[in-house]
């Protein structure tokens, strides 16, 4: 059988390598449209690449499709995905719930990679961009821009449109379009958030908050870490697990996120804890707030000097209610992740088109997404490692 593998990046570059070693008599052709592979592989992580999480309790809230994520991991575990790794020569180490190289370096999974694609002759075309395919009677035919090839199996893993300066860009939808896919509107997920409010005063802090999405006036999503603030939004993985969020719901005009700034306290005992050291002749904010967040609290609490009792709960609960409107997200450019993709209607539990038989649909280029956290690869790895088995 001669396969196609058209994207180069996490899912598709493990299913070439798996359903080699299993049908090795396959001719297996990955195809990128950038000069190397893997490339968002080398990045991911912050270049520590992290390959999978502890399936927990909570392992599944993570994702967005929560039915469909089920049953892809009953049928590949963490711990199948482990051992598929273990088996490749990839040793990993865990750290909390999550699972990396055991040399904290996304570069040794593109060595691992790379050692299986040229031990098992695996064909490599880079810089080459598939325009079309047609569905023959026993394969495909598919269009390059200066040649044709006929295939077997066609095998899709585009990605989505995050990250476009490392190859995803989501220019295949145009192409899927045409052959009467369906597939939900793109937004870009982990990313930092526009808000309406000025907060350029706080531009490059970092600080601890609890975060809280509200959509009009329903909870969402909660989670506590590290904010980062930019000159015109917010960043920061507990801000963009919270983007993700607010993409499926599809409208940011709808949405308002809540900062705790004081998590650790309810407003009576930050109450007292904030007075009883002013009564030992500290300033009341400072030492407590960074000050440029101090001066912007008693800014939108119109207090200045020294406060009234009054005047001091109305910073705390300020402080524990700090409102930020989002007006928009920042940039695929910058997102982590797709939200949105084709249907998993259109697929099967192997992730071969219920229509075009011959041809599946890996990763990111599906609609489902999660949160910060290996989540992601395990998605990729577990289609990947599904569409592989397939004879």
């Amino acid at each position: 059988m001669k396969v196609a593998v058209i994207g180069a990046g996490a899912s598709g570059i493990l299913y070439a390598i798996l359903r080699k070693k299993q049908f090795p008599q396959d001719e297996v052709i990955l195809v990128d449209k950038e000069d190397r592979l893997g490339k968002k592989i080398y990045v991911t992580g912050n270049g520590r690449c992290n390959l999978f999480h502890e399936q927990t309790a909570q392992f599944l809230d993570a994702y967005s499709n929560y039915k469909e994520a089920e049953g892809a991991f009953k049928r590949v575990p963490l711990s199948t995905l482990k051992k598929v790794f273990s088996s490749l020569g990839l040793d990993t180490i865990k750290q909390g719930e999550l699972y990396y190289p055991r040399t904290l370096s996304a570069k040794t999974i593109m060595d691992v990679f790379n050692f299986w694609i040229k031990k098992l002759n695996i064909q490599i075309w880079t810089k080459k961009e598939l325009k079309q395919y047609e569905r023959r009677e026993n394969g495909f035919l598919l269009h390059f821009d200066n040649k044709d090839v006929e295939v077997d199996r066609l095998v899709l893993a585009l990605g989505g449109a995050s990250s476009s300066q490392l190859g995803s860009d989501g220019a295949w939808v145009k192409l899927l379009k045409a052959h009467h896919y369906e597939i939900s509107p793109f937004y870009p997920g982990l990313v930092g958030l526009k808000v309406k409010e000025d907060i350029s005063s706080l531009q490059g802090l970092r600080y601890y908050a609890k975060v809280t999405l509200y959509k009009q006036n329903e909870k969402i999503h909660d989670e506590c870490g590290e904010v980062q603030f930019k000159n015109d939004g917010v960043s920061g993985i507990c801000i963009m697990n919270t983007s993700s969020y607010i993409a499926r719901l599809k409208d940011p005009s709808l949405c308002h996120i809540e900062l705790d700034l004081l998590p650790e306290w309810d407003e009576e005992s930050a109450y007292e804890k904030l007075k009883e050291k002013e009564n030992h002749g500290y300033p009341y904010l400072d030492g407590t707030f960074p000050s440029s967040l101090a001066r912007l609290l008693e800014k939108k609490t119109q207090t200045k000097g020294k406060k009234t009792d009054e005047e001091k709960r109305k910073i705390i609960k300020e402080a524990k209610h700090f409102i930020l409107h989002v007006s928009d997200f920042y940039s695929f450019t910058t997102s982590q992740v797709t939200v949105g993709g084709v249907s998993l209607n259109e697929v099967n539990e192997n992730f071969a088109s219920k229509e075009e038989k011959g041809l599946y649909l890996l990763g990111e280029m599906l609609d489902m997404d999660a949160l910060c956290g290996g989540y992601n690869l395990m998605w990729a790895w577990a289609t990947a490692y599904l569409a592989s088995k397939d004879e």
